[in-house]
């Protein structure tokens, strides 16, 4: 049973992610994921103009896991504007971060 890409090669979350990044190009974007890129590169292809400028002001990646963080920081270390944290719900100096209304977009990969 093979998954049907939402994001990658055009799939069909490409477009709506493209015109949610055009309305606001501002977009404060949380990503939940466990080390891997593909997703995360995926968006992020969406998320530039068609004159390859950023079209969002802040992606943060949270992974679930010491070694997916240490992973994530080695994939996305020449990505400009992309914060890989730690998903630790009961650290103190993220709850801050968690509250409503931080993101405009949160992402879910195979957590």
């Amino acid at each position: 049973n093979k998954s049907l890409p939402l994001v990658r090669n055009g799939g069909i979350l490409a477009r709506p992610i493209k015109l949610l990044a055009h309305k606001n190009p501002k977009l404060r974007i949380l990503e939940l994921g466990n080390g891997g890129d593909e997703t995360t590169r995926s968006v992020l292809a969406a998320l530039k103009s068609q004159y390859g400028e950023q079209m969002y002001l802040t992606y943060t990646y949270a992974a679930t896991s010491p070694n997916a963080v240490n992973k994530a920081k080695k994939l996305f270390r020449e990505i400009c504007n992309i914060d890989v944290v730690s998903f630790e719900i009961e650290d103190e100096v993220k709850k801050t971060m968690w509250k409503a209304g931080s993101y405009d977009l949160i992402i879910t990969t195979d957590v």
